[in-house]
């Protein structure tokens, strides 16, 4: 990316993307997975987990 070239948005955050791959695809990684973990879950599933990233249920480790 250029520094004359406009900015690309996180289509799920908002935030500024870099990586070409990123850009392409127009959402970051981080938000990427969190639709993919979403992808299978039924609504009242979705609703639970979104509450529990919120609250501070769900934490990151550091297995990868």
């Amino acid at each position: 990316m250029t520094s004359t070239s406009q900015a690309v948005k996180c289509r799920s955050c908002g935030r500024s993307l870099r990586a070409a791959g990123s850009v392409a695809r127009g959402i970051g990684p981080r938000c990427a997975a969190i639709e993919a973990a979403f992808a299978g879950l039924s609504d009242k599933q979705a609703d639970k987990a979104r509450q529990l990233i919120v609250d501070g249920g769900v934490t990151r480790t550091s297995r990868k």
